[in-house]
């Protein structure tokens, strides 16, 4: 898969995720979601180059500062933590 299917299918599934409440996503969520889709072809590109073994520390900086937005991204357009927490299935 190029990278522009990958960019095409991250961006569908952001679309698909900013309006699966029912109601239909605002401009400002769109651009959000684009900025999603962005940021999660960044984070898959960065998973491959572990695949890879090229994987840096710089890289490993930069991975955890997508998360970390994609985080709040997703809390910005209303999809938050799922239920229950990873930590509650841990015990």
């Amino acid at each position: 898969m190029g990278d522009h299917a990958l960019a095409g299918s991250s961006r569908t599934l952001a679309r698909r995720s900013a309006t699966t409440s029912g109601r239909t996503a605002t401009t400002a969520q769109l651009a959000i979601v684009e900025h999603i889709a962005f940021l999660e072809l960044r984070a898959a590109l960065l998973s491959q180059k572990i695949i890879d073994g090229t994987y840096t520390n710089y890289d490993s900086s930069t991975h955890y500062a997508l998360i970390g937005a994609l985080r709040r991204c997703y809390r910005e357009i209303g999809i938050e933590s799922p239920t229950p927490k990873l930590a509650e299935l841990l015990r």
